[in-house]
């Protein structure tokens, strides 16, 4: 091998080898105080984009779960105020019962009927000042659901309905109402629905080739909550066909249920979800038994049966009552009785709604946990193996310091050819 001194190539080797030795060490370095196996894009570039669609993930699961929470919040707000209007119907009913006893005289009607009032408006307050974060929750000031986003994509929404629990509500017979209104049936449309056999729901407009029947029937009358539960079944059916009718009806959201009046007595509504302002409403008409009403905008249940006015004669509410005397004190259990109904039906509603909103956070919970385990299994450092790592790299680094200084000492071999000569 020919003796050179311009270019010294063992010094050039060891001087490549220790950089890569250095390279490895400042890699191992980084990932021991990280804690991070993927540092850069370099360190594993397909690997850093799924940890980061994890990382997307993870942090919105984890937005989820304290959204859940501020629902679960805005739930039990709307659940614990109506709690306290039971209490008070429940007392004003018991009043109510005491005054119909014979017993009494005028004035100890009187005296009842301070009590019942003032029970009265003290619903009336609860209904108007149960705020959540700013918002009147309980007095009807919104007839759209209130969405919470409870899952990391979008469209993963929980829907809590509008509660209304004004004192003028509850307790009311009245007829169809204006568009918009919240939607209740006539004291005649619970009692013609009381026998259904079958139930047709027909479209006109956009929906005029859309007819849905129930399979109830058959020459027995079947409970209303079967035909209810026929009905919905048939709409779903039909939603799901994958028609252009299928999907028009699935637009509009048809659903059929059950309402109960404030002398006990139940029928059926079916509400839609189309804006009462559309000019290109569909309307849609619902039969039973020998009850045809006409057709009705497809914003909510049944318009007033034939002939009947707008309004009812004996449309009263928790505000109206009173039981100063006999009669009136026999009404106003009537009354009372439909207005714990209409409160405990939202009670469970809140309820029910809790439940799933709770069950949704375990699973967001468990999502972003198995989320994190991936990611990490991914992304993280695994410290027994860089420790080891960094003993090896620490190694070569001080050997090849080692060989450089030696083949930097080489080419001083050509001196002793020159001292030679």
């Amino acid at each position: 091998m020919a003796q050179v001194i311009n270019t010294n190539l063992e010094s050039l080797r060891a001087q490549r080898n220790l950089m890569r030795t250095q390279n490895a060490l400042s890699t191992t370095t980084e990932r021991l105080s990280t804690g991070l196996r993927i540092n850069a894009a370099k360190d594993d570039a397909a690997g850093l984009a799924i940890s980061e669609r994890m990382t997307s993930q993870i942090r919105g699961s984890n937005q989820a779960v304290r959204n859940s929470n501020d629902a679960v919040s805005y739930v039990q707000t709307a659940e614990s105020s109506l709690g306290t209007m039971i209490g008070n119907l429940q007392r004003m009913r018991e009043l109510a019962v005491q005054s119909a006893n014979g017993s009494n005289t005028r004035g100890d009607r009187q005296a009842l009927n301070n009590e019942v009032r003032a029970l009265a408006a003290e619903i009336k307050r609860v209904s108007f000042e149960t705020e959540f974060n700013g918002m009147a929750i309980l007095s009807g000031g919104s007839t759209k659901n209130m969405v919470f986003q409870v899952g990391g994509n979008q469209g993963q929404v929980l829907e809590v309905g509008p509660v209304d629990a004004r004192q003028q509500t509850l307790g009311t017979i009245e007829a169809w109402p204006e568009p918009g209104d919240t939607t209740r049936l006539t004291k005649t449309q619970m009692e013609d629905l009381q026998s259904v056999g079958q139930i047709t729901l027909q479209g006109s407009g956009p929906l005029a080739s859309v007819t849905i029947t129930s399979p109830s029937g058959g020459g027995t009358s079947p409970s209303l909550e079967d035909a209810v539960s026929d009905l919905n079944k048939e709409i779903q059916k039909l939603a799901n066909s994958g028609t252009p009718e299928g999907n028009a009806v699935s637009k509009l959201g048809l659903k059929a249920s059950l309402r109960t009046d404030d002398q006990g007595r139940t029928g059926i509504v079916v509400n839609a979800m189309y804006d009462p302002d559309d000019p290109q409403n569909p309307l849609f008409q619902v039969s039973g038994g020998n009850y045809t009403p006409a057709f009705a905008p497809a914003t909510g249940a049944f318009p007033a049966a034939p002939g009947e006015a707008a309004n009812t004669d004996d449309a009263i509410t928790i505000q109206e009552i009173n039981v100063r005397t006999l009669e009136d004190a026999s009404k106003a259990i009537a009354v009372i009785d439909g207005a714990l109904d209409r409160v405990n039906s939202m009670r469970s509603e809140m309820g029910a709604a809790q439940s799933r909103i709770e069950a949704n956070i375990n699973s967001q919970s468990m999502v972003s946990q198995t989320q994190s385990a991936s990611r990490s299994r991914i992304r993280d450092a695994d410290y027994a193996a860089e420790t080891a790592e960094l003993t090896r790299v620490q190694i070569l680094q001080q050997s090849g310091i080692s060989v450089l200084t030696q083949a930097n000492q080489a080419p001083q071999q050509t001196l002793q050819l020159l001292g030679g000569q």
